[in-house]
């Protein structure tokens, strides 16, 4: 009898870890993908698109570059991580969708940056080619 009830303990302590991890994952996939709604719903990275179009059409692809890289990330935000906590979600889901929040947005402003250089770049470009003619 001693024999079982050491063998089952000691297989729950060997899979509690991977049954909380597993836990663990399927929060932060779910605070994923309300990250991922919330900022298409709520981020607005516009004025990273008009950045690009004057950095672009001012100092040409290397502008455009230059505010590529310094791109900040947005975070969520008070009033949605205090909903979130009042709708009883765990730290490490807070953590998860505030990490994921920042990625997604530093993503959008980037897009939004690139392209609005790259067509500030080919605005200046077509500007100095008409005033050569």
């Amino acid at each position: 009898m001693f024999r079982k009830v050491l063998v089952m303990i000691i297989c729950v302590s060997l899979l509690l870890p991977y049954a909380t991890c597993a836990i663990a994952e399927d929060e932060c996939i779910s605070a994923k993908l309300n990250a991922q709604t919330d900022v298409s719903t709520y981020h607005h990275p516009l004025i990273w698109g008009g950045l690009g179009i004057g950095t672009g059409f001012l100092f040409g692809l290397i502008g455009t570059g230059v505010l590529w890289l310094i791109t900040p990330s947005s975070s969520p935000d008070e009033t949605r991580i205090l909903n979130i906590t009042n709708e009883g979600k765990t730290p490490n889901y807070i953590q998860c969708y505030t990490a994921n929040y920042k990625q997604e947005t530093k993503k959008q402003n980037q897009t939004y940056s690139l392209v609005g250089g790259l067509i500030g770049s080919l605005c200046a470009g077509l500007y100095v080619a008409n005033l050569k003619k």
